[in-house]
């Protein structure tokens, strides 16, 4: 659902891409993390890859239930 809000947003107010989960960030060697879902702004859409992004979105979303909230505030939260 929010993957569909957001893209239907993006269609008509802004330009670059919305990402689904499939696709790595990779933020530096050695550290690579998996969002739910990203947006990479047009300006920054050299860093996409085929299955990666190179550095950091611009916007990262992370879904969050009660089984993972404590590992996405200790490690993902810091590493972004």
């Amino acid at each position: 659902f929010l993957a569909c809000l957001l893209g239907t947003y993006l269609e008509y107010r802004a330009t670059g891409a919305l990402l689904g989960p499939r696709f790595f960030v990779r933020l530096r060697p050695g550290v690579r993390l998996l969002p739910d879902l990203l947006y990479v702004a047009a300006e920054h859409e050299v860093r996409i890859e085929r299955t990666y992004v190179e550095g950091a979105p611009d916007i990262v979303w992370e879904i969050i239930s009660p089984e993972t909230e404590a590992r996405l505030w200790r490690d993902k939260s810091i590493a972004y």
